[in-house]
Order: C-alpha cells, then structure tokens, then sequence
C-alpha cells in the first residue's frame, strides 16, 4: 500500500515531471525496479537473518531502504533515481519479511 502511495506521489509531483521529463517506459521501470530490488533482496533476506538475527536485520535492512531513499532523493539524472528503487527495494524485504504483524501494517 505505501509503496503504491509512494508511487503515485512521486510520479504526479511536478518537480520530478519538470526535471526528468520521464517517458512512459520510463515510469514504467521507475516503478518495476522498486518490486525487482525487492526480488533479489529476498534472496538475501534468509540468509542475513539466520546469521545476525531478527533485529540486526532489520537495522540493516532500514539502512539500506535510507540509502536507496537518499540515492533518490539527491538524484542529479535518472539514473540514480533507477539505482535507488532497486537498492531501497531490497532493504524494504527485509522490513517487512520481519517486522512483527502490528508494525508491519503500519508501514
């Protein structure tokens, strides 16, 4: 739900629309990579938890999801914003593969 709010906003804003000048191939990836991050951050996900543990992983995946946030959000071209839905999808797996059901549904 918050990804797909994520999207819309982002995509309707007029800064991003003014700066990028996307094309609709071009929103079309800016929202599959986001999805595809999430892919091959699963891949991962088990792993890290079974060797650090349930709550490091989750401080690890919150920071990786900040730095895919920040990627986009001083993105200078297009793609650091590509490179930022990717990383910041494969940090957001882990949040929400592990959080607890209550904060899981907040986020």
């Amino acid at each position: 739900m918050q990804t797909d709010f994520n999207l819309a906003l982002v995509t309707a804003a007029q800064s991003f629309a003014a700066k990028f000048r996307p094309s609709a191939t071009e929103l079309g990836l800016f929202a599959s990579l986001f999805t595809g991050g999430a892919f091959f951050g699963a891949a991962f996900a088990y792993p890290i938890s079974d060797r650090l543990g349930r709550r490091i992983s989750i401080v690890c995946g919150g920071a990786v999801f900040c730095l895919g946030s920040a990627l986009q959000t001083g993105a200078r071209n297009y793609s650091y914003i590509i490179g930022g839905r990717v990383v910041a999808g494969s940090g957001y797996v882990d949040l929400k593969s592990r959080l607890p059901d209550p904060l899981r549904q907040l986020t």
